[in-house]
């Protein structure tokens, strides 16, 4: 063999060896690339680098969809409002709460993009059923600013998200507010009356006697009828009657004005005979009717005010309650709804028991 030939095949060798060792090289950075996204490897960012403050001042429209409901909020002249209730205003705070949780997701790794799975960590699509929530924001042009649908894994809690036309998921730090329940969003305070200002409470429970609760009544520095700082007791014709000692008389009283709705309607979208009724009564001259109406499985709750005297602070009050709170029914659990008026025996202690006569045999 000739030294020509030799060399030509030696340099042919190493021309081999060489894009041998390029096409490995290449062949370890996909499988590198590869196998990165196949483990999640971090990644970082704001989910929504769109939501400045700036641009948040221009979001005129929120929509919110799950399997649990759809609702839309708008802001309005008067603040925000929730369309599917009649505009019933929308707390601020609540608005500001979701704003800033969304402000605050970053992008921790990646998850799945297969559909069938997306539901595993509560991304599935709530237009079919599954258990992910659409969040939608749009601005004063109709153009969405976040368009997510977000979701909490059953198993470990963790937070997920994906952009609502994609189906690659995303594992995020951060959390977000309630945004299933309207209740969450609105400003459900049916009664808002400072409690020293109730001075008796008047219940027609569901069933059985009805009965009153006063505020006795003592007499400081020569002023005969001053509020006393004693609780409530039991009105004529109970006077002195003694309640279970696991009852509170006072807080029977001022029950309404902790009562937690859940969720609310124009009044006149709920008609139906009344099972049971309070009547609150102000030092304002004022009185507040409460009635418990049940349409169905739910309960609700309706207010209407009405002045004691004829006089012009007493009626603008009335009216002022009226076109407010009165405007609207208020949905209440079961529980919440028997607790307002619970039955007249419930409250006593239980009736004592005869000791047994001993045996005796007859003469």
């Amino acid at each position: 063999m000739s030294t020509d030939l030799r060399a030509r095949r030696a340099a042919w060798a190493w021309r081999i060896i060489g894009i041998a060792a390029a096409l490995a090289v290449l062949a370890w950075v996909v499988v590198s690339i590869r196998g990165h996204a196949l483990r999640g490897d971090a990644v970082a960012g704001p989910v929504v680098p769109a939501l400045t403050e700036t641009r948040m001042e221009t979001i005129r429209r929120i929509a919110v969809r799950s399997t649990e409901g759809s609702f839309t909020i708008e802001r309005g002249p008067e603040g925000w409002v929730m369309r599917e209730r009649g505009d019933y205003p929308v707390r601020p705070e609540a608005v500001q709460a979701v704003q800033t949780a969304l402000q605050g997701l970053s992008f921790q790794r990646r998850m799945t993009s297969d559909p069938e799975k997306l539901d595993r960590i509560g991304l599935g699509d709530p237009q079919t059923g599954g258990r992910g929530l659409l969040l939608q924001m749009e601005d004063e042009q109709g153009a969405l600013v976040v368009d997510l649908v977000v979701g909490v894994a059953a198993e470990s809690g963790g937070v997920y998200v994906r952009q609502a036309d994609e189906t690659q998921a995303w594992a995020v730090s951060g959390d977000l507010p309630d945004l299933r329940e309207p209740a969450a969003w609105l400003a459900l305070r049916p009664l808002e009356t400072p409690a020293d200002t109730i001075i008796r409470v008047d219940v027609s429970p569901s069933e059985g006697r009805a009965y009153g609760l006063i505020r006795p009544t003592v007499t400081t520095a020569g002023v005969a009828g001053a509020a006393s700082a004693l609780g409530f007791a039991f009105a004529p014709p109970l006077s002195g009657v003694q309640p279970s000692a696991a009852v509170s008389l006072e807080d029977l009283a001022l029950r309404l004005l902790s009562v937690e709705p859940i969720d609310v309607a124009p009044a006149a979208a709920v008609q139906a005979p009344a099972r049971a009724r309070l009547a609150v009564t102000t030092n304002a001259n004022l009185i507040i009717d409460a009635e418990i109406i049940a349409v169905g499985e739910d309960s609700w709750l309706k207010l209407a005010a009405r002045a004691t005297v004829d006089t012009p602070e007493a009626v603008a009050a009335a009216q002022a309650f009226n076109t407010g709170s009165g405007a609207w029914a208020y949905r209440l659990t079961a529980n919440a709804a028997d607790g307002l008026t619970p039955v007249y025996d419930t409250l006593l202690p239980a009736a004592s028991v005869a000791e047994p006569l001993p045996f005796t045999l007859a003469p």
